[in-house]
């Protein structure tokens, strides 16, 4: 962490055009912070607590993901992991792919999102995942008549839009 010191600082209102000082405060004691803004993109997301930087944030979500697949079925939280990991919808070989391996128990929720995550498709266009803490996750058990709502997909130039919607479900956007 940068050393910190304490230091005095005068706040000055003043009239730009006529330059003519309106007030002046005494000194006021601050703490001066040594502190480096980011450089870049990359630094800003890294301090963003919304997101999740690196999959291990999920392995401890287990009693999250079973709540979603509870409440809405292996079928709705396959789709939704593809869409939440790969930005896109899941394809039929996939599906059952995973499909048999949840019901078979041969993989975990986790453990479908890890490979997922881990995958060259998207370590090829690497996408920001929302953190299980906020309200967008996709995971988070849906209530009353939202359990029975699908996410619809639709094409927006070529590509896959991804929003999440004031009721915590995974839907596509369209112009």
């Amino acid at each position: 962490m940068a050393a910190s010191k304490v230091c005095g600082q005068s706040l000055i209102l003043s009239d730009v055009p006529s330059k003519m000082e309106i007030c002046r405060t005494r000194s006021i004691l601050m703490l001066e912070d040594n502190h480096v803004e980011p450089s870049g993109v990359e630094e800003v997301t890294l301090s963003d607590p919304t997101l999740v930087h690196s999959i291990e944030q999920l392995r401890g979500c287990d009693g999250v993901l079973a709540g979603f697949i509870d409440a809405v079925g292996l079928d709705r939280f396959i789709r939704t992991a593809f869409i939440y990991i790969l930005g896109r919808p899941v394809d039929a070989s996939s599906m059952v792919f995973w499909l048999n391996g949840l019901q078979g128990k041969s993989t975990s929720p986790y453990e479908l999102l890890l490979s997922l995550h881990g995958s060259e498709e998207f370590r090829s266009a690497p996408r920001l995942l929302i953190a299980p803490s906020e309200p967008g996750f996709p995971f988070q058990r849906p209530s009353g008549d939202q359990a029975s709502e699908v996410p619809a997909f639709r094409p927006r130039g070529g590509l896959i839009e991804v929003l999440c919607s004031e009721r915590n479900l995974l839907s596509v956007g369209s112009q």
